[in-house]
């Protein structure tokens, strides 16, 4: 099992060695996002959806994308509604569809590339996307008391401080803040800058001033923060990283650092 922060050994898909099989197609298609400069987590997620697909097909007999029909898709789409996870549930209807949407964009591809004439996918109806609510919503006080956990006398407790704090009054994503550096925290206007986000956008994030003051004082609270201003629209951070206590030390002020 690999280590947290390693990249798991890839397994072999079936007839990848051939260049015209499916696999190989598919590891070309990779290939092809990769230069178009998609994200390494996309092109992983991609990678395991392909092979999931490539060794149905080749259970069924299907060795090329040229032998790959319609029916076939179709077939395979019922594959998916009845597939069941180890813990025996079903897959959700999400699930479903960003599998199916990621071979419908490599038969795209294929087709735009001259491989096939036709394009078997075209015509595939995918699952409704599903409209959820969150299953489990903290209350301002359950809220506070996870954020009360820590303890601030250590700089472990000091820095997982922090990110609580930053977490719940900013409304950023965990990628967010563990990639998130001193330097694109602008105390005088009360925002987090984040670089390189979600899309190659970057957009400034507006934070509360709990983030700013003692951590002994009680943070500002909110119905839902997961559905805040912030939330919807801030963009996944891709650069810097934290730097412990000592960050928090910016955050708060007279905040401890790490000895």
């Amino acid at each position: 099992m690999p280590r947290r922060g390693e990249r798991r050994q890839r397994a072999k898909l079936p007839h990848e060695e051939d260049r015209e099989s499916i696999a190989g197609w598919a590891l070309r298609h990779l290939e092809w996002c990769r230069r178009r400069a998609f994200s390494e987590r996309t092109i992983e997620n991609r990678l395991g959806e392909l092979g999931s697909f490539a060794k149905w097909a080749d259970t069924r007999g299907l060795v090329t994308p040229a032998e790959v029909t319609r029916p076939a898709l179709e077939a395979y789409q019922r594959h998916l509604f009845h597939l069941r996870t180890p813990t025996e549930r079903p897959l959700s209807f999400r699930s479903q569809r960003g599998r199916l949407t990621t071979v419908r964009m490599s038969f795209r591809w294929l087709t735009r590339s001259n491989v096939i004439l036709a394009n078997p996918a075209s015509e595939l109806e995918l699952p409704k996307m599903e409209k959820r609510l969150p299953r489990d919503v903290l209350t301002a006080e359950e809220a506070e008391r996870v954020i009360a956990i820590p303890d601030i006398h250590d700089p472990i407790g000091l820095r997982d401080r922090a990110i609580l704090e930053v977490l719940y009054s900013c409304g950023l994503r965990r990628a967010e803040v563990c990639k998130l550096r001193v330097v694109e925290v602008d105390f005088e206007r009360h925002t987090v800058f984040v670089r390189e986000g979600k899309g190659r956008s970057r957009s400034p994030c507006p934070r509360s001033r709990m983030s700013t003051r003692p951590s002994t004082a009680k943070p500002r609270t909110r119905a839902s923060p997961r559905r805040s201003r912030a939330a919807r629209w801030t963009p996944r951070g891709r650069s810097g990283r934290f730097e412990g206590s000592r960050w928090y030390s910016g955050i708060v002020p007279g905040g401890a650092t790490a000895p």
